[in-house]
């Protein structure tokens, strides 16, 4: 998926300082000082506009964050691709929530990472997904998401070990007090959201590419075995 298909993204460090995907996944693992009562920090992705058109999540994520500010909840909010979004807001109103959080695109990999190592957690609202490196970008980097079943997504989040998934079915307003309950307790559980982002980034790291095709070698290897030195 390129750049262009998800115009946000999350990152995850004070001063959204450059730093290499390693040390974004050791400060999750340690757990800094500071980062233990602050509020968590939220990236939810945006979509491109063809998919806003086609049933996309912005209303979903403009209730979310009306929601969270109802509740008066210590959330910091970062929504990455401000055109895009601007260009499929329909009203002033709506436009008028979310202004103060919204980021332009991020278009290269430290601007990526720079996101990334500030949020805590990854949401991702879509009604329609196919199989999002959203998900997996944030999980690599102790991003833990919080996604919508629909597509590939429930293949990717291990519930409650590597991410939370949602069901895509239920009215917005339930989907937004469901996710923010959820936010509301990883909040006051620090020790659960570190430990869920060290995993989710174990996990990442050991899939690669001949952990994920090992099977299928071994059935090539099965039914085509080497021949003398070949």
């Amino acid at each position: 998926m390129s750049l262009t298909d998800v115009d946000l993204v999350g990152a995850s460090a004070h001063g959204a300082a450059e730093r290499p995907a390693e040390d974004v996944r050791d400060r999750r693992t340690r757990g800094r000082p500071q980062d233990r009562e602050r509020p968590p920090r939220v990236d939810p992705p945006v979509l491109d506009d063809r998919r806003q058109r086609d049933g996309g999540p912005r209303d979903r994520l403009l209730d979310l964050v009306r929601e969270s500010e109802k509740r008066q909840l210590t959330l910091e909010w970062r929504i990455v691709g401000k055109a895009v979004l601007e260009d499929a807001t329909d009203s002033e109103s709506a436009m008028a929530t979310i202004e103060k959080y919204l980021h332009p695109p991020a278009l290269d990999a430290y601007a990526l990472l720079r996101h990334y190592s500030w949020a805590d957690v990854l949401i991702l609202t879509s009604r329609y997904e196919g199989s999002p490196l959203t998900v997996l970008e944030a999980q690599l980097l102790g991003c833990v998401p919080l996604a919508t079943r629909t597509g590939a997504v429930e293949e990717k989040i291990d519930e409650g070990r590597t991410g939370f998934l949602f069901a895509n079915d239920q009215a917005t307003t339930q989907l937004s007090g469901a996710m923010l309950d959820r936010l509301e307790k990883l909040h006051r559980d620090r020790a659960t959201l570190r430990r869920l982002a060290q995993h989710a980034s174990q996990v990442r790291r050991e899939q690669t590419w001949q952990h994920t095709t090992r099977e299928w070698a071994a059935c090539l290897n099965a039914w085509f075995p080497a021949q003398g030195g070949a």
